[in-house]
């Protein structure tokens, strides 16, 4: 399970979610807060469909970081 909360000055994981609905492209974002993330993609990503914050939780075998949504206590 994913468990994360941020401090200040921290910055955070975005996936966002791109491109064509039928064969959408992601990516990994890194900003300041979920506000900054949004501006970024508004302002210099065409066709943003999503944006949502993960935390990182382990990584995979081959060295990928493996992202989960966040679970708030």
């Amino acid at each position: 399970m994913a468990s994360g909360t941020r401090t200040f000055g921290q910055l955070a994981y975005f996936i966002v979610t791109y491109g064509d609905e039928n064969d959408p492209l992601r990516f990994i974002l890194v900003a300041k807060d979920y506000y900054n993330a949004l501006y970024l993609c508004q302002t210099h990503i065409k066709d943003v469909l999503d944006v949502e914050e993960v935390v990182k939780t382990s990584v995979s075998e081959l060295g990928d970081p493996i992202f989960e949504p966040p679970t708030y206590h």
